[in-house]
């Protein structure tokens, strides 16, 4: 009977033990944010590995950043991140925004964007685009595949968002596996009215579910040292009163010259006498004037006798007359230049001018938009049209041709026109928005000719969106 009261109380006490160890690790766990339940420590490099997390990640740390760069990029660097809790729940819906940052002068006119996340763990929803960029062409989630899919732009002829700028709000709803699941940008395109890319660095967004939450190190470590640069300034400061009394110190050296000046000033009367004995040298030389005088009227009759010999040439002017028209050219070259807004790497190549009096010239232009026309008779044209896929025409009437060479006013034509039926509208944004992500080379709706339907192509279209052509071209 002892034994069995003894058994008993032996298994009791070990409970109690195991429940004080388990109720220990949980708190000590809470108080670190480590997870007690499902961790695997990785003793190399400190990971923490969560079951059905589907991704590695150091505790405080987060993947690093990712730079877009592009050759021909405006100056300046944009951040992308998303800015959300360090920390929530299982089972909480909390928003999250995505932020440019830093946005430089000519500003963001349209962006791009994919966001990839784990569909196990994580549920977006209530996607809301900036109303600034109210051209949208994709703003949409699977929560299958785990994919968010942005694209909008501004509308229109308005100038470019700068400085730091929400593009989309979304919400996101934790699943109830504890771990700590990232969110990740790729695809990512920014640029300005003309479609000229930024450059971006891209920060993933890391957030722990059912953990305690991680402070991010650095930030305020970081802050006091603006505050230590300032006192500088004030010391450098009293060196200015310094420098200032110098200034009346060369003042008094000028006075010192001054006194040097009235001892000069008697020599000029004693040079002054000897004016008058040079003055009766004048007279003498005067007589001699009229001696030369009289050779003048000499001279004078030989005029009109040269005077008759100008009507002797004067007839054969008009014996070379009729030559002249014989060498003159009758035809000229027509050159000048046309410019493709938004065309990746200023590729204007393509472009076709036409001119046009009943027989039609043409030419095409070059990589540098330069075209050239040859043996185009003079006269008056009933016009000239330049005009390229995707751009709206641009028209000159009664242009003037003269040889040897005219040279017509530089164009930049309005691009947009998808479909080519002289309007800029809803059915070309539709035409590029249906075929938006799609490669290749001669795309119709591939405007600027980098090889991608993509958000450049939608700028192009919507910075232009309402108008209609053909656009005013003076050209002389």
């Amino acid at each position: 009977m002892k034994s069995i009261l003894l058994v008993k109380w032996s298994t009791l006490i070990i409970s109690l033990l195991l429940l004080i160890g388990l109720s220990s690790g949980w708190a000590y766990a809470h108080a670190t944010g480590q997870n007690f339940f499902a961790p695997e420590l990785n003793p190399q490099n400190d990971e923490v590995n969560i079951t059905g997390c589907g991704n590695t990640t150091p505790f405080g740390q987060s993947d690093s950043s990712v730079a877009f760069v592009f050759p021909s990029a405006i100056t300046g660097t944009i951040d992308l991140v998303m800015n959300g809790p360090a920390a929530v729940a299982t089972g909480d819906t909390f928003s999250v925004a995505v932020v440019a940052q830093h946005i430089p002068d000519p500003g963001l006119y349209g962006a791009q964007f994919e966001i990839n996340f784990n569909p196990t763990l994580l549920t977006l929803s209530n996607l809301q685009p900036n109303p600034d960029l109210s051209f949208v062409v994709l703003n949409e989630v699977d929560n299958t595949l785990g994919k968010l899919r942005f694209a909008a732009s501004r509308q229109g002829n308005v100038p470019g968002l700068t400085g730091d700028v929400t593009l989309l709000t979304f919400d996101v709803t934790a699943g109830n596996t504890p771990c700590m699941p990232t969110l990740t940008f790729t695809n990512v395109k920014i640029g300005d009215a003309q479609a000229n890319p930024f450059n971006v660095i891209i920060h993933p967004y890391t957030f722990s579910i059912g953990l305690a939450p991680t402070p991010t190190p650095g930030t305020p470590t970081s802050t006091p040292e603006t505050p230590t640069a300032t006192p500088e300034t004030p010391t450098v400061t009293p060196e200015t009163p310094t420098a200032t009394p110098e200034t009346p110190t060369a003042t008094p050296e000028t006075p010192t010259v001054t006194p040097e000046t009235p001892t000069a000033t008697p020599e000029t009367p004693t040079a002054t006498p000897e004016t008058p004995t040079a003055t009766p040298e004048t007279p003498t030389a005067t007589p001699e004037t009229p001696t030369a005088t009289p050779e003048t009227p000499t001279a004078t009759p030989e005029t009109p006798t040269a005077t008759p010999e100008t009507p002797t040439a004067t007839p054969e002017t008009p014996t070379a007359t009729p030559e002249t028209p014989t060498p003159t050219p009758t035809v000229a070259t027509v050159s000048g230049q046309v410019v493709l807004a938004g065309r990746a790497n200023n590729d204007w190549s393509g472009a076709t001018v036409e001119l046009e009096n009943g027989t039609v010239f043409s030419a095409t232009t070059e990589a540098t938009g330069n075209y050239s026309m040859l043996n185009v008779p003079e006269g008056t044209y009933t016009s000239v049209t330049a005009d390229a896929p995707g751009y709206l025409p641009a028209l000159c009437n009664s242009p003037v041709v003269t040889a040897p060479l005219t040279t017509l006013a530089s164009v930049s034509l309005l691009s947009g026109d998808v479909n080519d039926d002289g309007f800029i509208n809803i059915v070309d944004g539709t035409t590029v928005g249906v075929s938006f992500g799609a490669t290749g080379s001669g795309l119709a709706e591939d405007i600027n000719r980098d090889g991608e339907v993509d958000i450049f192509d939608i700028i192009l279209v919507s910075v232009n969106f309402g108008v209609s052509g053909p656009q005013t071209w003076t050209c002389q």
